[in-house]
């Protein structure tokens, strides 16, 4: 009996992590940004992890201001970090 309940719980909370995982990735696609608090963004480097390497970050013309991300609202600083990081992928032929 008590191994259903486990069973069913467990069940349940993969099932709830599927459907936010799913939420999550259509709003993204959606073209919907999330507030910096959300992503837990920070003003400095994780190590050597920040915006202006990673590949959701679009940095302005000007290398001295502030760029966007395709997920983050708002402006985001190049030497900035968040939760979704993601490491720029390498042009090929370069």
């Amino acid at each position: 009996m008590h191994q259903l309940v486990r069973r069913r719980l467990l069940k349940s909370a993969v099932t709830s992590l599927g459907a936010a995982l799913i939420g999550y990735s259509s709003r993204v696609y959606a073209g919907s940004k999330f507030p910096k608090k959300t992503m837990d963004y920070r003003d400095r480097p994780n190590g050597q992890k920040m915006c202006a390497n990673c590949s959701h970050f679009l940095p302005d013309k000007n290398p001295r201001n502030t760029g966007r991300c395709t997920v983050v609202e708002g402006n985001i600083g190049p030497h900035g970090w968040c939760m979704v990081w993601a490491t720029r992928k390498p042009i090929e032929g370069c």
